[in-house]
């Protein structure tokens, strides 16, 4: 049996995020348990210093991207609709919550 490594490359920048290290038979059953890991994004199987194969990410269909982002919008809202529930109580340290933003004045 032979060591591989299996490396999961951000789609974006293209560095590697993460890898899996594993042991297979043969480079045929190495590609055939990396196939079941591919979550579409890029990959790269290597063997010591060969690369044995590459993924290529697997684009975003719309549905995706349109749940990926109101799945975001909709945990910020809550979080936001907690925060204006929250505005007008006092905190434990006898402060208040505000919603408001003041950013920091320039030192003249």
């Amino acid at each position: 049996m032979s060591g591989y490594r299996l490396y999961f490359m951000d789609r974006f920048s293209g560095h590697i995020e993460h890898r899996r290290e594993f042991e297979a038979a043969d480079d045929a059953a190495a590609i055939a348990i990396a196939n079941g890991w591919n979550t579409g994004q890029p990959m790269e199987l290597w063997l010591g210093s060969h690369k044995l194969k590459r993924w290529q990410e697997s684009p975003l269909t719309p549905e995706e991207g349109w749940l990926a982002a109101s799945e975001v919008v909709g945990t910020k809202g809550e979080q936001q609709d907690d925060r204006d529930r929250n505005a007008d109580q006092p905190k434990q340290d006898g402060t208040h919550l505000t919603n408001s933003y003041s950013p920091a004045r320039p030192q003249e």
